[in-house]
């Protein structure tokens, strides 16, 4: 994914350092012996090589830019959305982005666009940390987000902060003036200004109101031409095989994630409703009324948007769904892949898997006392559950099958539709 992404996504999100090197506060080490000695001893011959001078301890306070102490990377995740999967870089990693990098310095009025006042460059280390003009900046906190696409990197000072593209793009402020903005726009990037993104989509088109202001003028529309579904998140793009802007959901969180910003909205407990999107996957379509999303380091202000998507419908041929939650759960099922495990001689569990990322879940009792089990989950992370379904289920152990007949599956933990299941599944 994105990541100037999420996260995301579906970012943005959730879910901040030390680093090896010199001290970047002032330049100047206390810690660091200059090595001066006294040799009280008289040479009268061959130096045999041992020095049996004293050590003063004596330490003239000049820091000679070198520090042989080794300090703990941290990544402080309390500066980034719940659901963000960040982490601190590993060495190898940190080497592969160990670089300079040219861009510009400037700032930001209130309506967001930049003004240039020259050229910018620093370079990243091996260690973490950042040389800017032969001074070393030590991060309060440095995080990597592996699943981002492009990867990224945060860095965190004292009152500066900056963001890394694996693409070789950055933003964020200068770790020595946080009042400089800096950035590296490059010439795909300079192309995507408002009026180069299309007003309207086949997909659909989300009208974006508030104030968001990023690196670059935020459009008016989102108007994807792409939409899939990978892993846990629908994604939309507004131009295919291009990361320029994109916008991902998962069960619980939306991340917009473009050239210009990056800006995220989660809700762990309500889900995509308590955000304002409405779903229906049988359908394909996502309404948003006045989804509020807010900014990630290096944007600012309020993302709202309003409107619907599409995306390709939930469906299948194995098993039929019908009822009302056909909205969470689409309107049928086909196997992708089939699990079957045993924890223990209570029970014998089947699990399918759909393509769609529909999970659906079969006990069988190995003793008595012990009832059948079925239950669905979408990968919005609605449940529906039903013990001891009876005469409506069917389990063939010649042809090793499973056949559904008008079996309804209410919903659990909070969910208040219903599924009702029609098909048959294979049990091996």
């Amino acid at each position: 994914m994105n990541k100037r992404m999420l996260a995301l996504l579906l970012v943005a999100a959730t879910s901040t350092l030390t680093a090896c090197g010199g001290n970047s506060s002032d330049g100047n080490n206390a810690s660091n012996n200059s090595g001066s000695e006294t040799d009280t001893g008289d040479d009268t011959g061959t130096d045999t090589g041992t020095d049996t001078g004293t050590d003063t301890g004596t330490d003239d306070g000049t820091d000679t830019g070198t520090d042989d102490g080794t300090e703990t990377l941290t990544c402080d995740t309390s500066r980034f959305a719940e659901d963000a999967i960040v982490r601190v870089p590993t060495s190898d990693e940190l080497e592969t982005w160990a670089k300079t990098w040219t861009g510009e310095q400037g700032s930001y009025n209130d309506a967001g666009d930049f003004t240039s006042t020259g050229s910018f460059s620093f370079a990243s280390t091996a260690a973490g940390t950042i040389v800017l003009n032969t001074s070393v900046y030590n991060p309060e906190s440095i995080c990597i987000e592996p699943d981002a696409d492009p990867v990224m990197m945060y860095l965190h000072f004292d009152e500066a902060h900056l963001d890394l593209f694996a693409d070789g793009q950055f933003s964020g402020e200068s770790p020595a003036d946080a009042s400089i903005s800096i950035r590296n726009l490059t010439a795909e990037d300079d192309s995507t200004s408002s009026d180069e993104y299309p007003s309207t989509g086949a997909l659909g088109t989300l009208s974006i109101s508030g104030n968001p202001a990023g690196i670059s003028s935020v459009p008016a529309t989102f108007a994807p031409a792409t939409s899939s579904k990978e892993g846990l998140y629908q994604i939309w793009r507004v131009s295919a095989g291009s990361n320029s802007w994109a916008l991902s959901l998962s069960g619980y969180s939306i991340g917009s994630v473009a050239n210009f910003g990056t800006w995220q909205g989660t809700n762990v407990a309500n889900k995509l409703p308590g955000l304002g999107v409405s779903v229906d996957l049988a359908a394909g379509e996502w309404e948003f009324t006045n989804v509020s999303l807010n900014a990630l380091p290096g944007s600012s202000g309020t993302m709202t948007l309003n409107g619907t998507l599409h995306s390709t419908p939930v469906t299948g041929e194995a098993v039929e769904i019908s009822g009302t939650g056909t909205v969470r759960a689409g309107s049928g099922f086909d196997s992708d892949t089939l699990a079957v495990t045993q924890p223990n001689s209570v029970y014998t569990r089947y699990t399918w898997t759909s393509s769609n990322g529909m999970t659906l879940y079969f006990d069988q009792p190995g003793q008595a006392g012990f009832g059948q089990v079925v239950s669905f989950v979408s990968w919005l992370g609605n449940t529906w559950y039903l013990t001891n379904p009876g005469s409506n289920i069917t389990v063939n152990e010649t042809d090793h099958t499973i056949s559904f007949n008008d079996l309804v599956v209410p919903g659990f933990s909070g969910e208040t539709t219903s599924l009702t299941l029609n098909g048959t599944l294979s049990l091996q």
